[in-house]
Parts: structure tokens; sequence; C-alpha cells
């Protein structure tokens, strides 16, 4: 049984009444406890990347002297270390399939006092889903409306301060990178002649990995497969009358192929195939056992180590725009 975040109890309790149905009360504290999900991955994420020495969640009740405005808390703390320096951050964390963020004037400004008080960065980490791809912002991006602020996708990806502050870099793997099955047929075990599909009892007879001019490898250079992974490739099946070979490949060229890919997002792609339970991950029990396989320092390494052999590029992204906070005069 998952353990659930007591502060999902707390919340749940005080919403409800004694009265209610337990199994409101069930799917309430459901529904709050799913919303953790986003935090839990991104908390995952930062450590995962290697630059963030503590992340921790913040309760997001704050108490203000009398007659003073309400500040926002934002969810998380997360400190940095850039260039040996530490920088420490709030994050508000947001999942969105929208293109633009619409954020009221009072909310925003909760999160403005917030930083104007305490002297902690207000930053805002938008999940983008449908790319499965994360930015982080320093809340000045946001642009004043009328009466409210906006982010938009564009403008998110621009100032995005994910590379520069959280190590994450851009990759693409050369073309012909992949791997190779090879299978001996034994046995026929059905037929549909109607459909013209066959099913075979099958023995593999090779399995190996290639880099971009074809050489083969029995073992994959240390990271080069969570890459591939996380990567898209074609499919491809030939066969005879004794063997099939399968193979998965990179191709740029292909439809399904993007132009580059994002570091941060091999870890939940590698993580949902070895430790997915169900159809998610569960970024909660990963984070409290140390679940974090090949971090991505190694990762950036293995890029380094292997551009034209396996890699074409390794891209850190720096915003248009650095925060003042952001000193990094020692050198990034």
């Amino acid at each position: 049984m998952q353990e659930i975040n007591p502060f999902t109890i707390t919340q749940v309790l005080k919403e409800l009444r004694s009265s209610d149905d337990p199994r409101k009360l069930a799917e309430r504290i459901k529904q709050i406890d799913l919303g953790f999900t986003a935090e839990d991955e991104l908390q995952a994420i930062l450590v995962w990347l290697g630059r963030c020495s503590v992340c921790h969640k913040l309760e997001n009740v704050a108490f203000v002297s009398k007659g003073k405005a309400q500040v926002g808390v934002p969810d998380v703390l997360a400190v940095f270390d850039v260039v040996n320096s530490n920088f420490c951050t709030v994050i508000e964390i947001k999942t969105s399939i929208k293109s633009t963020l619409h954020w009221s004037a009072k909310y925003v400004e909760g999160f403005l006092r917030y930083q104007e008080i305490t002297g902690i960065p207000v930053l805002i980490a938008w999940k983008h889903p449908q790319l499965g791809i994360w930015t982080i912002n320093d809340i000045a991006v946001f642009e004043r409306t009328q009466n409210a602020y906006k982010l938009t996708l564009e403008r998110a990806f621009k100032e995005n301060l994910m590379g520069i502050l959280a190590g994450d870099v851009c990759y693409q793997l050369v073309d012909g990178v992949g791997l190779h099955i090879t299978y001996q047929k034994e046995k026929l075990i059905e037929k549909e002649v109607s459909s013209g599909t066959e099913t075979w009892q099958v023995r593999i007879t090779d399995a190996y990995f290639t880099d971009g001019k074809g050489i083969k490898y029995t073992e994959t250079p240390p990271g080069i497969f969570p890459l591939f992974l996380a990567s898209p490739f074609i499919s491809n099946t030939e066969e005879n009358s004794e063997m099939i070979f399968h193979s998965f490949v990179i191709n740029s060229q292909s439809q399904s192929a993007g132009d580059i890919q994002f570091l941060h997002n091999v870890f939940p792609i590698f993580l949902f195939f070895s430790h997915k339970n169900g159809n998610k991950v569960e970024w909660r029990d990963i984070i409290k056992k140390g679940i974090l396989p090949l971090n991505g320092e190694e990762l950036k390494t293995a890029l380094e180590t292997s551009v034209g052999v396996f890699s074409k590029y390794e891209i850190q992204q720096k915003p248009q725009t650095l925060p003042k906070w952001l000193n990094l005069s020692k050198k990034e």
C-alpha cells in the first residue's frame, strides 16, 4: 500500500466535515495526492540532474502580521550549486497543456511579496505534458496585462533556466545508432490464412548495438542505452525462411524523430520502463528509496565522450535574459 502524504490528510480534514460520506473523504484524499505527482517528479529530476543539492516541499500556508497583505507560498524550496556558489530558490509547480499560463494579479503578486520579504527568488516550473518537457522561469518573465499576468510557451522556452541553473542539456544521437536482434525460427505455432500472419517459436541467436559508423558492440558504453531508449527511433523487421531480423535504429529523417532531446526527459522515460507500477512511475517511492540510476552528470559525460560516434552534439541553453540574482561572474 502506497503511503499517503500527511499534508494530504491534514488538508482534507480541514476541508470536510466529520459528517461527510467516508467515500467522499477517500476520493478527496486521492485527488489531492495525485496533485503531488508533478511536484515529486520535478524534485526527483532536479536532484538527478546533479546541481540541486537539496529540494523539499513547503507547507503552502502563510501566517502574516495583522494588516499586511497575504503572500503566496510556492510549492518547493530548491538549492542549486552553480559555479561553486549556492543559489536558494523557491518554485511554484504547474502542469498545463495550454500554450499560455494566465494568472490573476492577486495570485502572482502574492509570490512577488514572498520574494520581496524573504529575498528568495521565486521560480515557475511548468510541465508541458504533450512534450514531456519541463521549463523553469524566473517569475519576472511573466508579462503584465491589464488585470492579470501571462507566460507564453514561446517565452517560457526562450527564458528557460533548466540548463544554466539545473544543469540540463539538449542532445541528439547519430543516425545509425541502434539495437539489433536476430531470431532463429524453430517451430511454426499458428498460421492465419485470412490475415497472412504467422506465430513462430523462436530463439535469439544474436543481439548487438551499433554506433553511427555501423560498428557492432555486444556491450553498450556506459550511459548510451538510457540516451537511446529516450530518443525516437524507428523499428524494422525483415525475415526469410529461417531467420527474423529486428532492429531499432535512430533515423533523423523519420517522421517520428525530433530535432533535439532534453536530458531531463531521459530520467522519467528510463524509469517508466524499469520502475513503473502499472502505467505510472511512483515518484515518491523513488525519491525515498534513492532509486536514481545513472545520474545526469554521468549521462552528460557519456555525451561528451561519444561525439561523432554515438552523439551529434550536447547543447546547454542559456536564457535570453539572465536573472539579476543569478550571478555567474565566476564563469559558467
